[in-house]
């Protein structure tokens, strides 16, 4: 027997960013990397939540291979928001770094468990359908996998318009 389920709704093809206009959020936690941001990318996003008045905050200190304190610094700032949806705008690492947060942040406070949706603006890694994702400890010399089902996305948002214009690297 064999089967095949996933918790992560998927949208994808021409427009799927539209589904941000359906959603029905009084605030948004964005987690984004750097370039991201600078490059404009992320006006795909926020221009779409302009258009239905959802405030949002967007944090873009992500690095690769998230280190712990970085993720400290965003489950606080998560927690004093306390938005209605979270989500990760960018390659594994921002991925990865939101699972982080969202799972800590939980952790700290149980009712923080705003629904997570995943944007990702590169190809490849899956990030945003599965269960896992991997912190790291610089001082130790050490990366952290963490597994749970928490970490696994509401929603998935696969974009041709983000994944097209992102740098070949």
């Amino acid at each position: 027997m064999q089967e095949f389920s996933l918790k992560t709704t998927v949208f994808f093809g021409e427009n799927a960013l539209d589904h941000l206009l359906e959603k029905d959020s009084k605030c948004a936690f964005i987690v984004a990397d750097p370039f991201t941001v600078k490059s404009g990318l992320i006006k795909n996003v926020t221009d779409r939540l302009d258009a239905t008045d959802v405030p949002y905050l967007i944090y873009d200190d992500v690095v690769p291979d998230p280190p712990m304190d970085k993720v400290i610094v965003g489950v606080q700032k998560a927690l004093d928001l306390r938005p209605d949806c979270i989500m990760a705008v960018g390659g594994g690492s921002a991925i990865d770094f939101t699972k982080a947060v969202k799972m800590f942040a939980h952790r700290a406070d149980p009712t923080f468990d705003p629904p997570f949706v995943a944007i990702p603006t590169t190809s490849g890694t899956g990030s945003e359908v599965t269960s896992f994702a991997v912190i790291t400890d610089r001082e130790a010399g050490v990366k952290y996998p963490l597994v749970s089902d928490k970490l696994l996305p509401e929603v998935a948002i696969l974009s041709s318009e983000l994944v097209a214009s992102v740098p070949k690297n």
